[in-house]
């Protein structure tokens, strides 16, 4: 593995230069059209820390760089993006399952609050549904578990669409207020995962390799 990964950082390096682009000085300039290869998704930590890259390395020609500033160059970005990569994943937990990037982040008590907030809507969106139902159609009218499919398809086709506007606007206004928690549960995912980054609580290291397939190498 010693040898493999010499061969590795030669061969992201040029990945690591392009992703500088654009910069200013002699040696980018030699890049021409690969300015264009820039990182188009580049969050926030990995957008700094190429621009910190490139105050570092300043004036420097391309055959000034010797190969210790390019495994440090590769170093970064690869701690950057996993920062990124680790707000954006908290953020997307806690939108998909209210609570779930907080409970992930050990913060049980915002955790257990998203999650029961977010049930919470969902009990009373389903109450709400019901009770705006038409009578004929609640359980003590209609046994669901025992009635025909006939007699039941019959209840419920004997209404109009009018008769089903009061649940459905209950409904649509439940999958609204959902969404505001999914959004609000997951933002602050989001903050505190930065949050643990600037602290220093949640540490990364470098990663080499192919990043599809979930297959990486970290050293």
């Amino acid at each position: 593995m010693k040898r493999v990964l010499p061969v590795l950082l030669i061969l992201s390096a040029p990945l690591t230069l392009f992703a500088l682009a654009p910069m200013q000085g002699p040696w980018q300039q030699q890049f021409g059209m690969m300015e264009t290869l820039r990182l188009a998704q580049a969050g926030p930590y990995l957008s700094a820390e190429i621009l910190q890259i490139q105050t570092d390395l300043g004036q420097q020609k391309i055959g000034d760089i010797d190969f210790a500033t390019l495994v440090s160059v590769r170093e970064r970005l690869s701690i950057a993006s996993q920062k990124d990569d680790y707000v954006r994943d908290m953020g997307r937990h806690s939108y998909a399952l209210p609570g779930l990037g907080q409970f992930e982040m050990g913060d049980t008590g915002s955790g257990f609050g998203f999650l029961a907030l977010d049930l919470a809507v969902w009990a009373g969106t389903f109450f709400g549904v019901y009770y705006s139902l038409p009578d004929d159609l609640r359980f003590d009218h209609i046994d669901y578990f025992r009635d025909s499919f006939s007699s039941i398809s019959n209840a419920w086709n004997g209404h109009t669409v009018v008769d089903y506007l009061p649940a459905f606007g209950v409904f649509v206004g439940g999958v609204v207020v959902d969404q505001i928690v999914r959004h609000w549960a997951s933002g602050s995912a989001r903050q505190e995962a930065t949050g643990r980054i600037d602290s220093g609580t949640v540490k990364f290291t470098p990663r080499i390799g192919i990043g599809a397939l979930g297959f990486s190498i970290a050293y």
